[in-house]
């Protein structure tokens, strides 16, 4: 299915609008306080998918009012929404994904292709001029430009010398048409007049509704192919060649994040008679840490799973060069992985790396590299830029090769995107329940509820080190 962009793009500008005077002051929060805002630009975008995250929390909220368990959240109703926007403005997933959240379990999100809403030389109306699962089509000949070459019309056939044919581009500009049989050597040109000319062919043609007329001095025999190479006046032309921004639509299903921890009754109260620690407090941040650091493990799978394409990088420099001179290379495999994605893609540069620790640590050694980490973050995390690349670090080496990286491109638009996380609940932690049947120990639990996909293969290559 696809759907205009204007249509969606205007539908989001207008919720965030909605949503930055309904929860202002986070909002303003992400825009001048995030590590997010440290990396790019919030846009429209941000504001519509924090929003909607933040209403979905206040709707769950109003759920377990109605249902009596609004005391199972403890302390959750009065920061959630901070937390929630904590949690956007650090999470790498909000940096290298399109965020698009979604009303349903199983629910639609988008992505971007050019597609052309005219026929004309070798397109057809509806077909994709330049689409990410498809490459660059643009290079299609006949379709922006006047020019039209070699267009057929049918061959040639025994005993016939008179041939009559419309050409497929009207009209046509006057002295621009040439007609030709070129296995017979024969040629008519346009003589600006509406005759066409030439050395045993001789014709006409109609510049407004480009019908031609051939009749040839000597009868052909048959299959000799008729061609015409000729420019359409696109100033006496009722309209010029049109495409389409057109969204098209891929069906994702959530799935559910869950974890649980316990805490006993007298740990809890060393803790906080000690150190002064509400247990339960840090039992919740530790869940919500843990499943943010596998929500974005799971991401980091699918990128390794999907890409498209592997540059390589020796690690050790070559004979008579110094190692401070080769790692500056580096830089040079990043604009392969690029060529890489341009060629799949059609479009695109490399806007992020999500890479594993050693490629981390050459990389924070290179001229133009801005850390921004403080290493306290748990499993995947935002290390900073490079050369504004985004750069996303893995620690764990079951998770991703030390050695090994994904390059990806996320445009400005929200729909280009190489991956999607289409949040459907928001984070929650219910209060401290009772934990079976041993009235001293407590728990805590902490649930996620969303889809994370793939969207656009073609957007995402690998960098390896070797």
């Amino acid at each position: 299915m696809s759907l205009n962009e204007n249509a969606i793009g205007a539908r989001i500008d207008r919720g965030a609008e909605q949503y930055f005077d309904k929860y202002k002051p986070f909002m303003e929060a992400l825009e001048k306080k995030s590590l997010l805002s440290q990396v790019r630009s919030i846009t429209s975008n941000d504001v519509y998918a924090l929003g909607k995250q933040l209403e979905n929390f206040e709707i769950y909220k109003d759920l377990c009012e109605e249902d009596g368990t609004i005391g199972q959240l403890g302390k959750l109703p009065d920061v959630a929404l901070e937390v929630l926007t904590v949690a956007y403005g650090t999470s790498p997933l909000s940096a290298i994904a399109s965020i698009q959240p979604i009303d349903e379990e199983q629910s639609t999100i988008y992505y971007k292709n050019i597609v052309a809403a005219t026929t004309k030389g070798s397109v057809t109306a509806g077909d994709v001029l330049s689409g990410p699962m498809g490459g660059d089509n643009f290079a299609a000949d006949g379709y922006a430009s006047s020019a039209i070459v070699g267009e057929g019309h049918n061959e040639t056939a025994k005993d016939t010398t008179e041939y009559n044919f419309t050409l497929t581009c009207a009209p046509v500009r006057a002295g621009s048409a040439r007609i030709e049989i070129e296995s017979l050597g024969l040629v008519a040109t346009d003589n600006g007049s509406g005759q066409l000319i030439g050395f045993d062919i001789q014709g006409t043609i109609d510049y407004n509704l480009g019908v031609v007329k051939i009749v040839l001095k000597n009868t052909p025999d048959e299959g000799h192919a008729i061609t015409a190479s000729y420019q359409t006046d696109y100033e006496s032309a009722e309209d010029i060649p049109k495409i389409l921004m057109k969204f098209t639509s891929k069906t994702v299903t959530a799935r559910l994040w869950a974890l649980k921890d316990t805490i006993g009754m007298q740990q809890s109260y060393a803790l906080r008679r000690r150190f002064g620690m509400v247990a339960e407090d840090e039992v919740a941040q530790d869940l919500v840490a843990a499943i943010n650091s596998e929500q974005m493990n799971a991401a980091t799978r699918m990128l390794l799973a999907k890409a498209q394409g592997v540059t390589t990088f020796q690690k050790a420099a070559p004979s008579g060069i110094s190692y401070a001179e080769h790692k500056q290379g580096f830089k040079d495999a990043l604009a392969q992985a690029e060529a890489v994605i341009l060629g799949n893609a059609g479009r695109g540069t490399i806007s992020a790396l999500v890479a594993g620790r050693n490629v981390c640590a050459l990389i924070g050694t290179l001229p133009g590299f801005n850390k921004l980490s403080d290493g306290a973050a748990i499993g995947p995390h935002i290390f900073g830029t490079l050369d504004g690349i985004l750069v996303i670090r893995v620690p764990n080496q079951h998770v991703m090769d030390p050695d090994e990286a994904v390059a990806l491109y996320k445009g400005k638009s929200n729909f280009e995107s190489a991956l999607v996380s289409a949040p459907y609940m928001p984070l929650v932690v219910t209060s401290a329940l009772p934990h079976g049947s041993n009235p001293l120990m407590n728990q805590k639990a902490a649930a996620v509820w969303g889809a994370i996909d793939v969207l656009v293969p073609n957007f995402i290559t690998k960098i390896k080190l070797v």
